[in-house]
């Protein structure tokens, strides 16, 4: 019986871009990495003997001849990917633009990050679901040109952000009650005491508020998990 799984390999130079790549494929359901590749020979090598239905290529993936030191050309993904697209027109070929960028930030992907895939329209930019695009356009021989992007699921940060503001508003009040005990004389220790508890949690969610706004946000975008567009992303510019 014929797997009902679509395959995908990714190619790319560096590790790091190759298990992004892998991250960002095997989190849609019924996709499956089935190849990696560091160079240009050895993606043209998988795509043949793999037949995939995706292949994802570094659009500065190197060809290389015999040893991985000898390089003919740094920037080779386009002239691959084309060569793939044509020998097999029923693979979607997916070119990224913008993966060294993304990788050589050092982003991480853990329980608050997720990375994924979009293309710029004339008219909106969109994100890629693979198993969408393959169906839809199975038979179409062009080329896809896509980004990465990782963007926060913003709930711890925005969880530590709403817990500094009413802690910075009780806190708040908790001084001015203090202060207000303090003058009646006769109740000065117990406001004291209350000042005190209130100028101690201000300086606490002073310092959430300040961890928050430290919070690492290098490409993120916040956004809800179920939306479809997505920001347009600064114009990244030439190497």
């Amino acid at each position: 019986m014929a797997s009902t799984k679509l395959r995908a390999v990714v190619a790319s130079e560096h590790l790091d871009a190759r298990h992004l790549l892998t991250k960002v494929a095997e989190k849609e359901p019924g996709v499956v990495v089935v190849g990696q590749a560091e160079n240009a020979i050895k993606a043209v090598a998988l795509a043949r003997s793999l037949r995939p239905e995706v292949i994802m290529v570094d659009s500065r993936l190197p060809h290389v001849v015999g040893l991985d030191t000898v390089r003919l050309s740094r920037i080779s993904g386009l002239d691959v990917a084309m060569g793939i697209s044509q020998e097999l027109p029923k693979s979607r070929v997916i070119v990224l633009a913008n993966l060294n960028a993304t990788v050589s930030q050092d982003i991480e992907l853990n329980g608050g990050t997720e990375a994924f895939l979009y293309r710029e329209t004339t008219s909106t930019t969109s994100l890629i679901q693979l198993q969408k695009l393959y169906h839809e356009t199975a038979l179409d021989r062009s080329l896809v040109f896509a980004n990465v992007e990782v963007r926060e699921q913003a709930s711890l940060r925005r969880k530590v952000i709403e817990a500094s503001e009413k802690a910075t508003l009780y806190s708040g009040l908790a001084i001015l009650g203090g202060l207000g005990l303090m003058l009646t004389l006769i109740l000065a220790a117990p406001g004291a005491a209350l000042a005190l508890a209130g100028a101690a949690g201000l300086v606490i969610s002073l310092a959430g508020r300040l961890a928050a706004a430290l919070w690492p946000r290098r490409r993120y975008i916040e956004q809800e998990p179920d939306a479809v567009e997505v920001k347009k992303p600064k114009k990244l510019k030439a190497a």
